[in-house]
């Protein structure tokens, strides 16, 4: 019994030695192991982000207060990369607001016309603010390469409990780069930079029949439902969508 307890002893005495050191270490040193640790892991699962969640809370209070902003960092996200968009990114803006193919797929909406387009990109330069009435825009770049168009809009959500404010969601990528992962990342990426902004909700209004977004935002645990309005597709018929929410 005696061994017992001095075993016992020396257990604790180690566990609160190393607790004390582990308190002291550089905080960038503690955050560095911990990301590397959980970007191996599938985040994408209810269960896990939920876990993580209550885990990322805790530790907040001690050493890592900017850990939920980075949670959403893919492992592959060196890949590619969110840059804000700039003068000199006019032609991917064009090219993908110009492109019917994929605006059909994504709002079934008709493209920009030159004119249009220009426009709205200059209105995308001004410094933006969570009130702004236009997006937050940012180029997708896969190296050196610009492959789509991601952005983040404020909005109001309507729930049972009242109205919040939440982070509409977009992302637009060229055909030739689509079912390769990009766009998970991008979402992934997104998704950071609401948290970075203080977003606590973030949205998405979805065309039902672009499958490839719903399968997207519902692998990162959105919520969709189908919601029909009065809105008419370019066909005559009635435009429905599905919109997803998910908490932050």
């Amino acid at each position: 019994m005696p061994s017992f307890l001095s075993t016992a002893s020396i257990i604790i005495n180690t566990s609160q030695i190393g607790v004390s050191v582990l308190l002291v270490l550089n905080k960038k040193v503690i955050r560095f192991f911990l990301l590397q640790a959980f970007q191996d892991r599938e985040v994408s699962t209810p269960m896990f982000q939920r876990s993580f969640k209550i885990f990322s809370k805790w530790i907040s209070t001690l050493l890592l207060p900017k850990v939920p902003a980075r949670v959403y960092q893919n492992r592959m996200q060196t890949r590619v990369k969110l840059h804000p968009i700039s003068r000199k990114h006019e032609d991917i803006f064009c090219e993908i607001h110009q492109n019917r193919s994929l605006l059909m797929t994504a709002f079934e909406q008709p493209p920009m016309q030159s004119t249009v387009c220009k426009n709205q990109f200059s209105l995308r330069l001004v410094k933006w603010t969570t009130s702004s009435t236009f997006p937050l825009t940012f180029v997708i770049k896969l190296e050196d390469t610009n492959i789509g168009l991601a952005s983040i809009k404020s909005g109001i959500q309507v729930e049972e409990n009242g109205e919040i404010e939440s982070a509409f969601l977009t992302i637009l990528i060229k055909k030739e780069y689509q079912g390769q992962g990009y766009g998970s990342q991008s979402l992934y990426a997104l998704i950071g930079k609401c948290y970075s902004l203080g977003y606590k909700h973030a949205s998405a209004i979805i065309s039902e029949k672009n499958i490839k977004s719903i399968d997207l935002f519902s692998k990162l645990s959105f919520k969709g439902e189908f919601v029909s309005s009065e809105k008419k597709s370019l066909s005559g018929g009635t435009f429905r969508w599905m919109y997803f929410s998910k908490h932050l």
